[in-house]
């Protein structure tokens, strides 16, 4: 029987692989699975945020996710419209831009889409105490933070 994609299903061994992850390169976890899907419930409440970028705890690169975060999946997972289903806890940050210029085929052209990042920290605020970053891309939501030597 071939194994199915891991993107949709972590076996016993992938889920321990990522908690030893965790807790071998980062100093303090800040998210749980239900801050997590609070975000999501505010993020379906501000139509201008379309955009984010999501690092993972393993992969050494971030990835750019377009629409919707959240979904039907089970409660230690969000469903996400670029990636398929992600296992909160691997999540290291989620980062919004204020701004996504226009491209088509790689060319920057004129124009391109505001995201409410005022609108989002207000929401967040009023649900919870969530741990928000200010970067010069937009506004970050972190879920690990890296011990100083893992880079």
């Amino acid at each position: 029987m071939p194994k199915p994609p891991s993107a949709t299903v972590l076996t016993e061994t992938e889920r321990d692989r990522i908690h030893a992850a965790i807790r071998n390169t980062c100093s303090a976890s800040l998210m749980s699975d239900t801050k997590w899907h609070k975000l999501f419930s505010v993020l379906e409440t501000i139509p201008s945020i379309k955009h984010y970028f999501l690092k993972s705890i393993r992969s050494a690169v971030e990835m750019l996710g377009i629409e919707w975060l959240g979904g039907e999946a089970p409660h230690a997972f969000t469903d996400t419209f670029s990636f398929g289903p992600i296992y909160l806890r691997e999540i290291e940050w989620l980062e919004f831009p204020a701004f996504v210029p226009r491209k088509v085929n790689g060319a920057i052209l004129p124009g391109g889409h505001q995201q409410d990042l005022e609108a989002l920290r207000r929401a967040l605020d009023a649900v919870g105490e969530f741990p928000l970053e200010e970067t010069s891309r937009g506004l970050r939501v972190v879920g690990h933070v890296r011990t100083a030597t893992s880079g």
